[in-house]
């Protein structure tokens, strides 16, 4: 089950048994998403595959999710109004903040959901040092990063590596769950970019990469039946590795991931 934190009590929160409980901690961003999609995509992507989530009654676990960090380090997009960033040392002090809170209250693990590419590596960087420094475990699913969608069989046109913002994979997901937040008479061909990121360049920014756009993509190949095959991965994939640190939990392995 996964209920939402904010909603309890807090003497209804200090009954829970915490050696059973999970938080789940979603991060996204507020950034550009070319001329068709919102500044806030990577949010509503995130909660709607919560709300997918919540609706499965097959998870054993106990799960608290806390509300999301709305913002995320977002510097690649600055070249493009509304894009709101979070600095590093910033990003990492709320994170600190949470896993503090979470210890103090004898929490066990926490699974970070990422639906912001730019903010993997920083996580990554310091997850070794949280679980040493909180004594308690932490995951990291992230949308974009360390091949989340590269076993799955996907109806996309666009190779994933090159479909990382603002795309085929994105826009399909809106035109399936908020179509009404997509400008579909602003997605033409002309605006699709498939350059790739610059692999030796870790500072490249979009504005070099998609000049006036910020589509690194092809959003003219999404399509709302896309949307619903993808949706319904993402969603399957959180709830199979959750099942997963369940099972290892109840045999006793939890640790040797």
């Amino acid at each position: 089950m996964i209920a939402t934190l904010k909603e309890y009590t807090w003497a209804e929160r200090e009954a829970m048994q915490s050696e059973d409980i999970t938080y789940i901690l979603p991060i996204s961003a507020l950034e550009q998403h070319g001329r068709h999609l919102p500044l806030g995509t990577d949010d509503d992507i995130l909660h709607t595959v919560l709300e997918g989530l919540r609706a499965d009654t097959t998870l054993r676990g106990r799960y608290l999710c806390l509300p999301a960090i709305h913002y995320g380090c977002s510097r690649e997009h600055m070249d493009f109004c509304g894009t709101v960033t979070l600095s590093n040392h910033v990003m990492e002090g709320l994170i600190e903040d949470i896993l503090a809170s979470a210890q103090r209250h004898q929490v066990k693990r926490v699974v970070i959901i990422n639906s912001h590419g730019g903010n993997a590596a920083l996580i990554e960087a310091n997850a070794r040092h949280w679980e040493q420094q909180f004594g308690l475990r932490v995951y990291l699913l992230s949308f974009f990063h360390s091949g989340f969608f590269r076993d799955g069989v996907l109806p996309l046109q666009t190779p994933v590596a090159l479909d990382i913002h603002a795309g085929e994979i994105e826009t399909s997901i809106l035109l399936h769950r908020r179509p009404e937040l997509v400008r579909t008479d602003q997605i033409r061909g002309e605006y699709d970019c498939c350059s790739g990121t610059c692999e030796f360049i870790p500072g490249w920014s979009t504005a070099e990469l998609s000049p006036g756009n910020g589509v690194l993509g092809a959003p003219s190949l999404a399509s709302a039946e896309k949307g619903e095959a993808i949706f319904r991965y993402m969603v399957d994939r959180i709830r199979d590795f959750l099942r997963e640190l369940e099972q290892k939990r109840e045999n006793g392995e939890e640790g040797k991931e």
